[in-house]
């Protein structure tokens, strides 16, 4: 490994530690990867938040943390505008995606449907006792995904959130809507959202999602 290469501390069953290999992938910035689950031992020496992921750069005495602080670092050590359009216009579009997974595909999906599927299959309790389980949380997310259906507008072309450029905005919603389409509800969320599942269709067949896929929740999820 080069001495002035990149490190990811991270897992790569989080999404957001995904969004980061993704952006350093398209830019062709070469990296290494340190496994390290959120909270975990390995985790400690490098942040005192728990969270991943974290990135090492060489000649920093420092790890950089939060999601937010290592993309301002990659666009403004390796050129904003190939992820961050140079227009305004478009850069808000990019920060309402980024936010909206945040604030809502996570709390509303990831955590309301995605995160207690998983742990009364680990229970193993029964498809209809999950069914019932996360039946009060499903109207709340099936709105967000038509909200975000509708976000993408009549107008919208593709192939990327932004039309022809490929931005943040893709690398924050494609890791948390891959881990979605491989539960089992992901026909009625397919069907909810049908813009969104198009836009993914053409996302998941880049390289950038097929080099990142291993160890996610929807490759653990495949096996099943």
């Amino acid at each position: 490994m080069s001495a002035s290469e990149l490190t990811i501390v991270g897992a790569s069953m989080s999404t957001f530690t995904r969004t980061i290999r993704m952006a350093l992938d398209h830019l062709k910035v070469p990296y290494k990867v340190i496994q390290a689950f959120p909270h975990s031992a390995e985790l400690k020496p490098y942040t005192p938040y728990g969270k991943v992921p974290v990135l090492l750069v060489p000649g920093r005495a420092k790890p950089m943390i939060e999601s937010l602080v290592i993309r301002t670092y990659i666009d403004g050590t390796y050129g904003s505008n190939r992820l961050t359009p140079n227009d305004l216009e478009s850069q808000l579009v990019v920060n309402y995606w980024i936010s909206v997974v945040g604030d809502h595909v996570f709390k509303n999906l990831i955590f309301g449907i995605a995160k207690p599927r998983d742990y009364l299959e680990q229970k193993g309790a029964t498809e209809q006792a999950i069914q019932e389980k996360i039946k009060p949380a499903m109207n709340l997310a099936l709105r967000t995904l038509t909200n975000l259906n509708d976000a993408l507008g009549d107008e919208h072309v593709g192939p990327y959130i932004c039309g022809d450029q490929l931005t943040w905005a893709d690398l924050y919603l494609y890791p948390p809507m891959a881990d979605l389409y491989s539960l089992p509800e992901a026909d009625l969320f397919k069907k909810t959202a049908p813009k969104v599942w198009r836009w993914y269709q053409h996302f998941e067949q880049l390289d950038l999602a097929k080099g990142t896929y291993d160890g996610t929740v929807a490759q653990q999820r495949s096996l099943l």
